[in-house]
């Protein structure tokens, strides 16, 4: 398995004491995924998968490798049930501009926490910018850490 992807990691974070997200993982079969690509047809029965997932709207969607989060209010950012299918389209599509792998093993739905943000970028559909850090670890150990977005 891609260990970048949220199936592998998040199954690992999910359970630390930390705040986070609610996240809802949707698996795909390698043979939908494969449809998905080549089909260029969201079937219903995904965004159906999508929408169960859903507890409150706006939700952040996001395959378990790439979120497109750049185009932001078409792609990634889900306002409302009404917005689902093209977005989850044009995330694919963004996807499939760079790499058709950056999908590996599904979807991954995530509760949009609202916050206090810096700015809105709109030259990337109003994507919020926040102060953020990013850390790198490998085998369980920080390597590094830096502010992202300052």
């Amino acid at each position: 398995m891609n260990k970048n992807s949220m199936f592998y990691w998040y199954p690992k974070v999910s359970t630390l004491d930390i705040p986070q997200p609610s996240t809802n993982l949707v698996p795909m079969t390698k043979d939908e995924i494969e449809k998905l690509i080549e089909g260029w047809r969201v079937e219903s029965s995904l965004i159906d998968r999508i929408k169960r997932t859903v507890e409150k709207y706006p939700v952040f969607v996001r395959t378990d490798l790439f979120s497109a989060k750049h185009m932001w209010e078409k792609t990634c950012y889900i306002e409302d049930e009404s917005c689902i299918e093209n977005n989850i389209f044009r995330l694919l599509d963004a996807a499939d501009r760079i790499d058709t792998t950056l999908i590996d093993k599904g979807f991954a739905v995530r509760e949009f926490i609202e916050m206090n943000n810096v700015f809105r970028l709109r030259d990337w559909c109003n994507m919020p910018v926040n102060r953020e850090r990013r850390l790198m670890v490998k085998n369980d150990e920080v390597l590094k850490h830096f502010p992202y977005w300052y």
